[in-house]
Parts: structure tokens; C-alpha cells; sequence
């Protein structure tokens, strides 16, 4: 049941901005307090932690220093190339298209709502780290967030919430204008959303209707593989163990055998039936959770016997871990070396020159305004002199029936 305002509650709990997309997925997956949480920083997640505070600077004082930072955070190699390229995209991007719209920015906006959400007893409370935010008015007020990841979508919750938030902060007035900008960087371009009273309140009514009332419904999905809960999810396991067992039973009904019978059978006309996408969809999803398990099973076998060395597998065996050395050379070191017994053509045959690093360096020495200039020609240079060797392929990937209407348009428009 829904209530607002002071009641009387068991508990109360406060509900991160960042979470709110995975929880209109699957509401246990943040809000039990049963299960064991994995959180661990990966190396994505500090890259964006390093490229977040580098913007901020930037948004403040004009100015940054990616390579410090990155020091801070033990980041090194291509880790801080894609720190420098990214924040260098966010300075770009703000002084281009953004800045100009907000009249006195603040970063690291720490927020929390004032007044619950109270359903069944429990009071919960937003909150969030708003990346820029600018208040123009009494009922007005605009925010930016950076991505810096590599996914475009799964973000309107947490932008929702955002918004809602300023809404709150400013007395929940029923006339209100907030504009919340959201910049990929990895793509180079953001999307503009506009918020009002009406809106905010259908979102409240969701978020306690159709979420906060239903916190065990688990809903195993692909984001089942990054929850902080995979490791004691009944849900998943049961995923995970059905999928394995319709694979070893050859049951004909299940999932492997019946859908491989699909895919033997389609045509670029029966393709279109109903339920085929789904078919597809359901198989995508139960072999990425095999895949995670069995990886997960994997660091978990390497991680003990590297703690607690060879274990006996029986009488006659143990299992242990074999130690292989990796050697590679140091190309400024190696190639003065080398050419004392090879030829220049025989290095350039033996070796490997990554295009993506080449493009990076250049552009990291280019003028400001003039990288992509720089990148472009240095390409067309290349392919004249037959440098560029290109080869194609291919990877499955879900894209949306508007993604893929725009990429049409945009390859038409080019064309």
C-alpha cells in the first residue's frame, strides 16, 4: 500500500539512483537483504570513476590532469589512453554544446529525497550523485549525467530519478520545467530529456505500485550476469541448472534441442512468425548465464588452489596449477636487435601494429579541434600506401527496431 508523508514503518531504506534501472528489472535483486553481495571494483567501473572526476575538474576550473588521476586509481597502459580520450570528450562536448546552458554549474551534486515512499511499512528514500546540475528558477532546473561505459540505453530510471529528486527538492510544485542531459562519450553524443510534474508523479506511482510492492518477484534476465547477487540467486541457480539439464537430458521440449530445431528449420520467410525472436532471445540469455557460471566456476577453482596450493583428485592425481610463461618484446628495445640478423621487411612481416593504439597516440598529439583531421588523413594515407589490411567479424548482438531504422537513415544520408 502506498503512502506518503511520516507513518509508522519497520524499517526504512534508501534506494541509489544508479540501481533504480536494475530494480524496475528485478526488485530483489536491490532490495534483498538476504543474499550474499559480490562488489567489486572491475576495471570499467574505475576507468569511469577517473573519468567522471576528470569532467568535474573540468566543469569547475577548465582544466584536468587525467595522468595523476589515473595514478591515483593504479590505472596504466591503454587504461589511461581511454581516460585522457574520454574526458577530452567531455570537455569538447561541454564547451561545444552544453555549457552555455547551465548558469551556475555545480558538480557532484549529493542528493536525497525529504519525503518517503512508504509501501507495505517500509519508508524508502532516493538519492543520488547528480554529475552537473543547475538551478534557473524556483520551478526550473537543468542536470547533466556522463556515461562513459559502452551501453546507450538502461538509463531513463536513473535519469527519472534524478529528476524526480530536483522535483522534491524544490517543494514538488505542480508547474515545473527540468531538463536532463545524458552524454555517451564512447559515441560522441547526447540525448536531451525534458520532465514535468504529471510525469514525475506517474513514475512515483510505478516505482510504488508495480516495484516496491513486488520486492521478490525475481526476473532473471542478461543483467543477471553483473548482479551483486548472482552468486545466491535461487532464481538464476534455477536458470543455470535447468539450462545445463535440458542440454544433457536431450529433452525435446526444452530449450537447447527445441530451439536448435528452430533455427535448422528458418527461412528468411518463416523468420517473421511469431514467437521465432523470442525463441532466439531465450537462448542468447540462458547460454550468456552457462557461459558466467562456468567462467565464475572457473576463477573460483583457480583462486583456491592458488590459496591453498595442490589439491588430490583421488588416488592417482591432483589438480594444480601449471605455470606458463609469457614472453613478448619490447618493440624500441627489441627492433636495434633484431636488425642485426633481420631485415626491415622480415620485423615488419613478424610483427603485429594495433591501428586502435596508432590512433590514439596521434590523436593524443593532435591540436585541440583538429584530431579527428589529423586521424582522418593519416588514414587515407595508409590506405593508399595498402597499410590498412581489413577483415570482417561477426559478433550476435540485440539492437532495437529504432536503432536500427536510425542507422538506415544516417547510412542513407551519408550515402
Amino acid at each position: 500500500m502506498l503512502a506518503r508523508g511520516p507513518t509508522t514503518m519497520t524499517k526504512d531504506a534508501t534506494i541509489r539512483a544508479s540501481s533504480v534501472d536494475n530494480l524496475f528489472v528485478c526488485p530483489p535483486s536491490i532490495l534483498s537483504t538476504t543474499h550474499n553481495r559480490i562488489t567489486s571494483q572491475n576495471t570499467p567501473a574505475m576507468i569511469g570513476k577517473v573519468v567522471h572526476e576528470c569532467a568535474a575538474a573540468y566543469v569547475e576550473s577548465k582544466k584536468f590532469d587525467a595522468d595523476a588521476m589515473c595514478s591515483v586509481y593504479g590505472l596504466v597502459g591503454e587504461d589511461v589512453d581511454t581516460v585522457r580520450k574520454l574526458a577530452f570528450c567531455a570537455a569538447g562536448i561541454w564547451d561545444r554544446d552544453i555549457s552555455k546552458y547551465f548558469t551556475r554549474p555545480q558538480v557532484e551534486s549529493s542528493i536525497k529525497s525529504s519525503t518517503p515512499i512508504t509501501v507495505n511499512g517500509v519508508q524508502y528514500y532516493l538519492s543520488g550523485t547528480i554529475d552537473v546540475a543547475s538551478g534557473v528558477g524556483a520551478t526550473e532546473a537543468i542536470f547533466l549525467d556522463w556515461k562513459s561505459g559502452f551501453v546507450d540505453d538502461g538509463y531513463a530510471n536513473q535519469m527519472l530519478t534524478y529528476a524526480y529528486l530536483l522535483w522534491d527538492f524544490m517543494g514538488r510544485p505542480q508547474t515545473i520545467s527540468i531538463t536532463g542531459i545524458v552524454v555517451f562519450l564512447r559515441h560522441r553524443y547526447f540525448d536531451v530529456v525534458k520532465y514535468d510534474a504529471r510525469t514525475l508523479e506517474a513514475w512515483e506511482y510505478d516505482l510504488a505500485h508495480n516495484v516496491l510492492e513486488n520486492p521478490d518477484k525475481f526476473s532473471p534476465g542478461p543483467r543477471c550476469n553483473y548482479c551483486e547477487i548472482r552468486s545466491s540467486c535461487e532464481a538464476r541457480r534455477e536458470v543455470v541448472a535447468g539450462s545445463i539439464d535440458d542440454i544433457l537430458s536431450g529433452n525435446t521440449d526444452g530449450w537447447y534441442q527445441g530451439g536448435m530445431d528452430t533455427l535448422k528449420d528458418l527461412t528468411d520467410v518463416n523468420k517473421y512468425n511469431d514467437g521465432v525472436g523470442d525463441i532466439l532471445s531465450d537462448m542468447m540469455f540462458r547460454i550468456s548465464v552457462c557461459d558466467s557460471a562456468i567462467k565464475s566456476a572457473k576463477e573460483m577453482i583457480k583462486a583456491t588452489l592458488k590459496r591453498v596450493g595442490p589439491i588430490p583428485c583421488g588416488a592417482k592425481s591432483q589438480m594444480d596449477l601449471k605455470e606458463t610463461e609469457v614472453k613478448s618484446l619490447v618493440a624500441e628495445k627489441a627492433i636495434p636487435v633484431l636488425r642485426d640478423s633481420m631485415s626491415d621487411s622480415d620485423i615488419a612481416a613478424a610483427s603485429r601494429i594495433s591501428l586502435t593504439k596508432v590512433m590514439q597516440t596521434v590523436s593524443g598529439r593532435a591540436p585541440r579541434g583538429k584530431k579527428g583531421e589529423v586521424r582522418d588523413g593519416l588514414v587515407e594515407k595508409l590506405d593508399e600506401a595498402g597499410a590498412i589490411r581489413r577483415s570482417v567479424q561477426h559478433r550476435i548482438v540485440e539492437v532495437s527496431n529504432e536503432e536500427e531504422e536510425a542507422d538506415t537513415t544516417t547510412s542513407e544520408k551519408e550515402s
